[in-house]
């Protein structure tokens, strides 16, 4: 859910990549 949630938090669609698609 934290990945999701900074993606809901951020309306930014590189944010929601960054942090799903690709988690560091």
């Amino acid at each position: 859910n934290q990945k999701t949630r900074q993606y809901w938090s951020k309306d930014n669609q590189l944010l929601y990549i960054e942090n799903v698609v690709m988690p560091l």
